[in-house]
């Protein structure tokens, strides 16, 4: 890792968060990275990180510690890193699988995870042995690198899929409160063109109501009157009649003239007056009472 970063940067005391900060700034503007499509993403990224560590760094502890702690970081950070024995001074088998023996325990891994390496140092030809050794290696981080983005691929399709179900969901649940909505307007409406209507039928009886009193009253003031007409009619005939039936002296014309020292006298009253019809009208009576003369009986 060393090249690899900044000099200010300490690999080894860096907390998680600043282990973030750090990736993210390795891949540039991290808003404007998420910006970009998946696959661009996905070239940017880190497809495997690997840790180089010299044959000779095996007996120092305090190397080892601090490759164990970065490669610790590296782990939570989602990477499966791949850790190479480098500059191996020996081609004993054995000599080389204690050395990725004790590597192992000091990173807490298996013993699987990491290769050997043989680099070209004194040599003055080409070696088959260091040659094979470096073309596996990069094979290893080849094969590596396919597994990490096809990884990444499938993730991100089972994301996009399981997105998809749920915004599936969510429109079925908002088409759902859609109608739900529209239902609720719609009584809402039906509510209120009931209560419309039956404001309508209310102010219809009602002036229904008003018209039929207003006739009945009509009704009635007519009906007053008429029995007012005919009481006051009554009044005057009860009236006449009863003036009618008093004693009176009348004398006619022709005897007054033919006997002027004698007054005659007759006693008359209602009954004995004509009737019309069996019954004495009014203007019958008041025609009768300025033919007939009458004399003051106290003179």
């Amino acid at each position: 890792m060393l090249g690899l970063v900044p000099e200010n940067v300490n690999l080894v005391t860096m907390t998680d968060n600043e282990w973030v900060n750090f990736m993210q700034k390795l891949d540039g503007s991290y808003a404007e990275y998420l910006k970009l499509p998946f696959e661009e993403q996905l070239a940017k990224r880190m497809h495997v990180p690997v840790f180089f560590v010299t044959y000779a760094a095996i007996s120092n502890d305090k190397v080892l510690d601090q490759v164990a702690s970065v490669f610790r970081t590296i782990s939570r950070l989602g990477h499966n890193p791949l850790v190479v024995l480098t500059f191996v001074q020996t081609e004993k088998p054995e000599a080389v699988i204690s050395a990725k023996k004790d590597l192992a325990n000091a990173l807490g891994i298996q013993t699987g995870q990491i290769l050997a390496s043989m680099v070209y140092r004194d040599e003055t030809e080409k070696s088959f042995t260091i040659d094979k050794s470096n073309l596996m290696l990069l094979d290893k981080i080849h094969d590596m690198a396919n597994a990490y983005t096809e990884g990444q691929v499938a993730q991100h399709k089972e994301e996009q899929q399981e997105k998809a179900r749920i915004d599936a969901k969510k429109r079925v649940a908002e088409e759902a409160d859609q109608k739900i909505i529209e239902e609720q307007r719609r009584q809402e409406q039906l509510k209120r063109e009931k209560q419309l209507r039956k404001q309508e039928e209310m102010k219809r009886a009602l002036e229904e109501t008003i018209r039929k009193t207003e006739e009945e009253r009509a009704v009635r003031e007519k009906r007053m009157y008429i029995i007012g007409t005919v009481v006051f009619a009554l009044l005057i005939v009860a009236g006449t009649a009863y003036y009618l039936k008093k004693p009176v002296k009348v004398v006619l014309k022709e005897q007054h003239k033919e006997q002027p020292e004698k007054v005659c006298a007759e006693e008359t009253d209602a009954d004995s007056l004509p009737v019309k019809g069996g019954r004495t009208s009014v203007q019958e009576l008041l025609r009768m009472s300025q033919q007939i003369p009458v004399v003051n009986r106290y003179n």
